[in-house]
């Protein structure tokens, strides 16, 4: 068996940064990032904007009846990266809101939905939260908020 010549072997004064150096190390590397991500859009082209018009019938969580939903949508597609949508959601039951998502295309798409729509007759609201992993629904809520309610 060789032995291991102890003269072959050199030391190591290894030093760690403390606590406020970690910190400030990743500061610098967050806003580095940060920064490459938003000067990357400015030369990239123009997105792909995509008009969606969808209508569909849905259970009212305030009522526990059925409406029919309404919603338009306008998709920002850029080459890479992540689109935005901009809706306008309506419902036969006199329900209408704004919705804004976002959808993070890595190995899978990914997106996030929360929506609020109101009924001004009423007052009552809905919140839809959706999250959709290659256009299919993993997880999703609709919740009727009562007036006065937040």
């Amino acid at each position: 068996m060789r032995r291991l010549d102890p003269s072959c072997v050199k030391e190591h004064n290894w030093v760690f940064p403390d606590r406020e150096g970690v910190m400030r190390i990743a500061t610098f590397v967050a806003v580095g990032a940060a920064a490459l991500v938003t000067a990357m859009p400015v030369h990239a082209d123009p997105p792909v904007v995509r008009y969606d018009h969808s209508v569909f019938v849905d259970v009212n969580p305030c009522t526990g009846l059925e409406h029919t939903v309404t919603i338009d949508s306008t998709i920002y597609e850029p080459v890479n990266g992540v689109s935005r949508s901009t809706s306008t959601i309506t419902t036969d039951s006199g329900f209408s809101g704004t919705s804004a998502a976002e959808i993070s295309v890595f190995h899978e798409a990914f997106s996030i939905l929360n929506d609020m729509t109101s009924n001004p007759e009423t007052g009552q609201r809905i919140h839809v939260h959706a999250v959709f992993i290659d256009d299919r629904v993993t997880d999703f809520s609709e919740t009727c908020i009562p007036v006065g309610q937040t």
